[in-house]
C-alpha cells in the first residue's frame, strides 16, 4: 500500500530513484574495495624498495578518495530521497484525511478523535524511518554482507565464508523471531497509547464539564490508570527489544571471536601475511558495523511499520455513502421537497421515524415541532443526506435524492444547527467558512443582518479576534449569530434552521427572527423549533410525536384542533 506513495508517477521522481539505486551500487562497490586497497597499501609498506614510495602515495590517494566517495554516496541518497519520503508522508496523510472526511456521519458519531490523530501523527513520524530503513539501509546491508562473505571465501577459503554466513543467518533469524516477540508488546502499547491520547483529548475538550461536577480528581485518577497501563506496556516492549538486542550482540561476538581466532591461527602458521590479516579484520569490522546497526535499523523499521498500520487501516474502512452508479445532476427548480413513507432507525432496536409523509412547499416556510426525541433533527439529517432512509424516499422537485449526486444536494442546502461549532481561528475566517470565495462586502452584509457588526466593533482585534477552541471565547448567543451569518453567506436554495435561535435571548431572537424571515423570503425553508412563538408565521407546521406525524396545518388551524400543538402553545404561554 505504501509503494505507490513512494514511487510516484512523474519522470523526475523515477530519475531520482534511478540515481539513488546507482548510489547504492557504487557505495557497495566502494565499501568492498577500500579494504582491498588497504591490503595492497600494507604490502607496499612492507616492501623496502625505493619505487614503492610512488605506489604508496597513489594507493593512499585512492584509499582516501574511495572512503570519501563512499560517504558522499550515502549523503547523495539522502539529498535525493528525503524530499520523496516527505512527499509520500504528505500524500498519505492527505489521503487519510480525505478518506475521513468522506466517511459517513455514523462513523464520526462512533469515532475517537484522539486515536485518529495519534494514527496520523505516527505516519508523519514513522514513514520516513520505514522507507529509509528498509530500502537504503537493510537491503544494501544484506547485499554488502553477502558479497563480503563471498570475497573472504574466495580469497581465504571455505571456513571464513561459512562462519560469517552462519553468523548472518543466525543473526537474521534472531532478529525476525525476536522482533515478532517484542512487537506483540509494542502493538499492545500502541493501542493503549492511542487510547490515552484519546482520553486526554476528550477530558481537555470537556474541561468545563469536569469543573461543573468538581471531577478533577476523578479525571486525574482515570488518566493515571490508563497512563500507568501505557507505562507498563511500553516498558515491557522496550525490555523485550533490548533482550533481543543482547542476543544479536552475542551472535556477533561469537562469530567475530571465531573468525579472528582462525585468522590469527593461520597467521602464526604462515598461511597468511599481515596484509591478509588486516584485510580480514577490515572486512570483519566492515561486516560487524552494519550488522550491529542492522539489528537496530531492522527493529526500528519493523516498529515504524507497526506504528503506521493503524493509520493504513483507516483507508480500509468502507463506511462511505456512495452516489448511485447512475446518479444524475440536480435540475433547477422551485425546490419543493417531499417525504414519502420515510422510516429511519440508527439500529433495529431503536426506530426514529415511522412512515413519515409530508411536503415542504417550494419557496415557503415549513416548521416541524415536537417533544425531544420525536425525530425532528433526524428529518434535517436525512434531507441533508447525512443518512439514507431505512424505507421510503425523499424527493426534491420530483427527483428521488437516491439517484442524485449528494454533493450537489448539500451544496444548495444551508444548515443552521442548534449547536454551532466554530474552528479555533479568527472570527472572520469562521464566518467566511460559509463561502470561502465571498468578498469582504458580502461578509459585512451578513454580519449586519445577524447584528454582529456592533460586537465586531467592540472587539479589540475586530474580525481578527481568535474565537478559541470550539468558540469558547465567545458567548452562546454570539456563536449562534456567527452560525446564521455563515449560512446566509452560502446563499443556499434551501434553508434548514434546527433550533437556530435557541441560544438567543428573547430580544435578540426577535431581531434576528425578522432578519432571517427577510433573508429566507422566497426560499424553501425547514424550521425545527422548540419555541412555538418563532414559527407562528410558517405556511405549514408539522407536529411530530414518537417518530410519526400527529397533526399538521397552519398555526391557526392547529390551535382550532385543540390537539398536541394547542396544548404545547398554551403551556408555553403560561410559562412566560
Amino acid at each position: 500500500m505504501l509503494i505507490p506513495y513512494l514511487i510516484g508517477d512523474d519522470f523526475s521522481t523515477k530519475l531520482k530513484w534511478g540515481v539513488a539505486f546507482f548510489s547504492i551500487v557504487a557505495s557497495i562497490c566502494l565499501g568492498l574495495g577500500v579494504p582491498l586497497i588497504l591490503k595492497w597499501l600494507i604490502n607496499v609498506l612492507s616492501n623496502a624498495e625505493a619505487q614503492s614510495y610512488q605506489i604508496m602515495f597513489f594507493l593512499v590517494l585512492i584509499y582516501g578518495a574511495g572512503w570519501f566517495l563512499n560517504q558522499v554516496m550515502v549523503n547523495l541518497r539522502g539529498i535525493l530521497m528525503w524530499p520523496i519520503g516527505e512527499r509520500a508522508v504528505k500524500n498519505l496523510c492527505l489521503d487519510i484525511f480525505s478518506h475521513l472526511l468522506r466517511l459517513s456521519a455514523n462513523f464520526h458519531l462512533n469515532r475517537k478523535t484522539g486515536m485518529i490523530t495519534s494514527a496520523i501523527e505516527k505516519v508523519q513520524n514513522n514513514l520516513i524511518d520505514t522507507f529509509f530503513g528498509l530500502l537504503f539501509l537493510i537491503i544494501p546491508t544484506i547485499i554488502e554482507l553477502l558479497l563480503a562473505t563471498f570475497i573472504l571465501w574466495k580469497l581465504y577459503g571455505f571456513w571464513y565464508g561459512f562462519i560469517l554466513l552462519t553468523m548472518f543467518i543466525a543473526f537474521t533469524v534472531i532478529s525476525i523471531k525476536g522482533n515478532q516477540w517484542s512487537l506483540v508488546a509494542r502493538a499492545k502499547s500502541n493501542k493503549v497509547h492511542a487510547q490515552s491520547s484519546s482520553t486526554i483529548l476528550d477530558i481537555l475538550l470537556n474541561n468545563t464539564t469536569v469543573k461543573y461536577f468538581n471531577n478533577e480528581e476523578y479525571e486525574y485518577n482515570r488518566c493515571n490508570k490508563i497512563l500507568g497501563t501505557r507505562e507498563k506496556l511500553i516498558s515491557k516492549a522496550f525490555i523485550h527489544s533490548e533482550l533481543v538486542r543482547v542476543l544479536q550482540l552475542l551472535t556477533i561476538g561469537i562469530g567475530l571471536t571465531i573468525v579472528m581466532f582462525l585468522a590469527g591461527y593461520e597467521g602464526l602458521h604462515g598461511n597468511i601475511d599481515v596484509s591478509d590479516f588486516v584485510l580480514i579484520n577490515a572486512y570483519i569490522i566492515q561486516f560487524i558495523t552494519p550488522l550491529n546497526l542492522f539489528g537496530l535499523i531492522f527493529r526500528n523499521s519493523w516498529q515504524a511499520f507497526v506504528n503506521i498500520e493503524s493509520a493504513l487501516s483507516i483507508l480500509e474502512i468502507d463506511d462511505i455513502m456512495h452516489d448511485d452508479s447512475n446518479a444524475i445532476s440536480l435540475q433547477r427548480g422551485p425546490r419543493e421537497i417531499t417525504f414519502e413513507n420515510v422510516s429511519f432507525s440508527y439500529s433495529t432496536q431503536r426506530p426514529i421515524l415511522r412512515n413519515v409523509s409530508f411536503t415542504l412547499l417550494a419557496k415557503e416556510r415549513t416548521a416541524i415541532v415536537g417533544l425531544s426525541g420525536s425525530g425532528k433533527s433526524t428529518i434535517a439529517s436525512l434531507l441533508f443526506q447525512l443518512y439514507d432512509p431505512t424505507k421510503g424516499k425523499i424527493l426534491i422537485d420530483s427527483q428521488d435524492v437516491k439517484y442524485l449526486k449528494r454533493k450537489e444536494i448539500q451544496r444548495i442546502i444551508g444548515v443552521i444547527p442548534q449547536d454551532i461549532v466554530l474552528f479555533n481561528t479568527t472570527l472572520y475566517e469562521n464566518i467566511l467558512y460559509g463561502n470561502p470565495n465571498a468578498s469582504k462586502i458580502e461578509v459585512d452584509r451578513v454580519c449586519e443582518i445577524c447584528h454582529l457588526t456592533s460586537l465586531i466593533k467592540q472587539l479589540p482585534s475586530g474580525y481578527e479576534t481568535m474565537v478559541g477552541e470550539r468558540g469558547l471565547k465567545i458567548s452562546g448567543g454570539e456563536k449562534q449569530r456567527i452560525g446564521i451569518a455563515r449560512a446566509l453567506l452560502k446563499k443556499p436554495e434551501i434553508f434548514i434552521l434546527d433550533e437556530a435561535t435557541s441560544s438567543l435571548d428573547s430580544k435578540t431572537e426577535k431581531l434576528i427572527q425578522q432578519d432571517i424571515e427577510a433573508a429566507t423570503k422566497g426560499v424553501t425553508t425547514l424550521i425545527i423549533a422548540h419555541r412555538l412563538q418563532s414559527i407562528v408565521n410558517s405556511k405549514k407546521i408539522i407536529v411530530l410525536e414518537a417518530g410519526q406525524i400527529a397533526e399538521q396545518g397552519s398555526h391557526e388551524e392547529l390551535i382550532e384542533k385543540k390537539g398536541i400543538y394547542a396544548t404545547m402553545w398554551e403551556r408555553q404561554k403560561s410559562e412566560k
